[in-house]
């Protein structure tokens, strides 16, 4: 991890801890909360499995007191330059006055909460999309095939993100997985989804090696044809900074086929 990254998430979890603090009055609460938070993240990582978005709502929770922290922060270095704070416990407020106050509040609140819904949807519109999706005829003339090779219905052409990568040797696999490519399969094969406009796939490249390096949120191009849930990759171009990589599929496979997974006994 570059020390950018971690002088930044340093930084971030002081100050959420530094609000807990604040608030509880005692450091233990704010560290036993982040140490929870960081126990269940390092756990799905080591077990490879997303259950990060099951902390989806602490996720927020955590970002609301880093906000709350670093206002306290801020307000503490303008003290300290000199700023003096308003004591409003000496203004005389009217009964009108602190009704309308409360007005403005609740109104200022619904808007608050009514731009935060509206800005996913906005965001599609008014951000430019960084990903350029690419249609099969480009697919095919990045990957240099022939256009007859893929004609059938269940040809498969697409410029995606690859997420999640995982390489399973020959009589590797999740035992209970029911998730087809998942399973024990006696080939050995890389699995990894994809991710496009109005797209959402689970891709299988039968390798009999792992391949030397295929990062996550890499872009890849790729070609092959659907069987069942998954996509079997004839190849897969993947885009990095030191040039393109390409990934055949191994054209030795087990009578079962790849789609196939069969649990050995």
């Amino acid at each position: 991890m570059p020390g950018g990254t971690c002088f930044g998430m340093a930084l971030y979890f002081f100050v959420v801890v530094w609000d807990f603090n604040r608030r509880k009055g005692s450091l233990r609460i704010g560290l036993v909360s982040l140490l929870a938070f960081l126990l269940f993240n390092l756990s799905t990582a080591v077990g490879r499995y997303s259950g990060g978005r099951y902390l989806i709502p602490m996720d927020w929770v955590l970002l609301g007191y880093f906000a709350v922290g670093a206002a306290d922060w801020i307000r503490r270095g303008m003290c300290f330059s000199g700023f003096k704070e308003p004591f409003w416990g000496d203004a005389q407020i009217s009964g009108i006055d602190l009704a309308r106050s409360n007005t403005l509040r609740i109104a200022f609140v619904i808007i608050l909460f009514l731009i935060v819904g509206a800005s996913l949807p906005l965001a599609e519109r008014l951000l430019p999309m960084r990903f350029q999706p690419a249609d099969q005829t480009e697919v095919l003339q990045k990957l240099e095939l022939a256009p007859q090779e893929y004609q059938g219905t269940d040809a498969i052409m697409m410029k995606a993100i690859a997420i999640y990568p995982r390489y399973y040797a020959a009589g590797e696999g999740e035992p209970e997985s029911a998730k087809q490519g998942y399973g024990i399969a006696d080939y050995g094969r890389l699995i990894f989804l994809t991710l496009s406009p109005g797209n959402f796939g689970t891709i299988e490249l039968v390798l009999n090696e792992a391949p030397p390096s295929f990062p996550d949120h890499s872009i890849v191009w790729l070609a092959g044809k659907g069987s069942g849930a998954t996509t079997l990759a004839d190849v897969v171009l993947i885009e990095t900074e030191f040039g393109d990589v390409r990934y055949f599929s191994d054209a030795a496979m087990q009578e079962s086929g790849p789609s196939q997974s069969k649990t050995p006994k």
